[in-house]
């Protein structure tokens, strides 16, 4: 089965998905997680399921202004929408 990230509109409805595994292979490939002089991963992921609860909850964890990482996340895609002359508003 592939759970590689999909981003799309289904049935009007905006998803976002993403395996487990994928996400925690994600993390594993993530350029922050690599020691260059030792030439290996800082980190390993123990437990796919736990990994990607506590991502959820960063996703979702609210700043003072309840704003989260996927308000910004959509702020940004939606400023460069306009930026990048989308079809689908008008001034």
């Amino acid at each position: 089965m592939n759970n590689k990230m999909k981003v799309e509109v289904i049935d009007n409805v905006l998803t976002i998905s993403i395996g487990i595994k994928e996400l925690a292979n994600a993390f594993l490939l993530s350029p922050w997680n690599w020691d260059a002089e030792k030439d290996k991963e800082l980190f390993s992921v123990a437990d796919n399921q736990e990994f990607a609860d506590e991502v959820v909850r960063e996703l979702l964890w609210e700043e003072d202004d309840g704003t989260t990482l996927v308000h910004l996340m959509f702020d940004t895609a939606m400023e460069r929408a306009v930026e990048n002359g989308s079809e689908g508003i008008s001034p």
